[in-house]
């Protein structure tokens, strides 16, 4: 290798290492302020017989160090110092939510701990108990309550009820062991999106169900149970 090769791998080495710097310490945070926070929520909802919720659980996920931050300063500029605090703001009972951040991840967790009425405890989730209809609205544009719509990547929620499923905003899936399902996958990159926000659209969850049932995998073990007394009766006989 002569002295003019030798040359032209250093410079070429050289450019390669200066674009990586540019990238790194450019490019990439010019594309997140253009991107904007980037988070991904999966929410899960158990309406009981009674018609409250079983559980309330929601995952999200942000994408990268810039999401979280956009997300805490957003939070700090409407006067609450932790995610944690922000979340549970409108929440009566503050002990009815479990709330976990995992730092590394960037993941926070957020599940009720035990049965609640959401008529009584939350602002953006209702259930019509002469009616059966159950609404969320919690991801809404102007009644969003965890989230702003514009930091939102994607959503994927369920609701699972032992009702019949009569109408919903999103897609059913019925499981005659397992109770009936509504879910909802929405992705800002696709057509749940509006470009003149940079956000995403997010409907308001709605399902309208029969009177919730019993579910038959509660009642199998019963009915064994109550079989299994009986014979044991008939052998003392």
């Amino acid at each position: 290798m002569n002295y003019s090769d030798a040359l032209i791998i250093i410079l070429f080495l050289a450019i390669v290492v200066i674009i990586g710097i540019v990238v790194t310490y450019f490019g990439i945070p010019f594309l997140q302020q253009v991107r904007g926070p980037a988070i991904d929520i999966t929410v899960n909802t158990e309406l009981n017989i009674d018609g409250n919720l079983s559980e309330y659980s929601l995952v999200a996920i942000m994408s990268d160090e810039f999401s979280y931050n956009k997300y805490l300063s957003n939070v700090n500029s409407k006067g609450y110092s932790t995610i944690k605090e922000y979340f549970l703001r409108d929440i009566s009972d503050k002990t009815l939510f479990d709330f976990q951040y995992d730092e590394k991840n960037k993941k926070i967790k957020f599940k009720s701990n035990r049965l609640f009425n959401p008529n009584q405890e939350l602002k953006t989730i209702s259930i019509d108990k002469s009616k059966w209809i159950f609404r969320d609205f919690s991801f809404v544009k102007g009644t969003e309550y965890f989230f702003p719509d514009e930091y939102i990547n994607s959503i994927k929620y369920t609701f699972t009820t032992t009702a019949a499923i009569y109408n919903t905003s999103g897609e059913i899936s019925e499981h005659f062991l397992f109770g009936n399902k509504s879910k909802w996958i929405i992705n800002r990159n696709k057509e749940a999106f509006d470009s003149t926000s940079n956000s995403i659209i997010i409907p308001t969850f709605y399902v309208e169900t029969s009177h919730p049932q019993a579910p038959i995998g509660v009642l199998v073990p019963i009915f064994a149970l109550g079989l299994v007394i009986v014979l044991r009766k008939r052998n003392k006989w």
